[in-house]
């Protein structure tokens, strides 16, 4: 399950298309963690917190436990994800990495699409 809000670039929601079209898992698109209905054995890319922070509080109403009873991947690494939950699984993007490329950019005044480096910070949420 993807849950994405239209401030996303275009681009994630087609690599996640993109992905689902490669590969035999089902594809389910939500807008918002508002109706979701959470179930066990069932896989959460959430890419906004307030967002995360929602199906945090279904899971637990729920009773369901992160990284057994569902899987719950956050974008975009932040302090407080390293410790709730005992630790939610980030995809980020190098920022640092990021800022000096559009630097560059703004310097030499180009204009080009970069693909700037992510990583995977695995945690107890898969």
């Amino acid at each position: 399950h993807l849950i994405y809000s239209n401030k996303q670039p275009d681009g994630m929601l087609e690599g996640f298309k993109k992905f689902n079209s490669e590969t035999d898992l089902a594809q389910h698109l939500h807008k918002t963690t508002i109706d979701l209905n959470l179930s066990s054995g069932q896989a959460y890319l959430v890419l906004d917190d307030r967002d995360l922070f929602r199906l945090l509080k279904q899971a637990r109403d729920l009773n369901l436990t992160l990284g057994k009873d569902i899987g719950v991947v956050s974008y975009n690494e932040t302090l407080y994800k390293e410790f709730i939950e005992g630790g939610i699984t980030t995809i980020t993007t190098d920022f640092g990495e990021m800022g000096r490329s559009l630097s560059q950019m703004i310097k030499s005044n180009a204009k080009q699409n970069i693909i700037n480096p992510n990583t995977l910070i695995l945690r107890n949420s898969v």
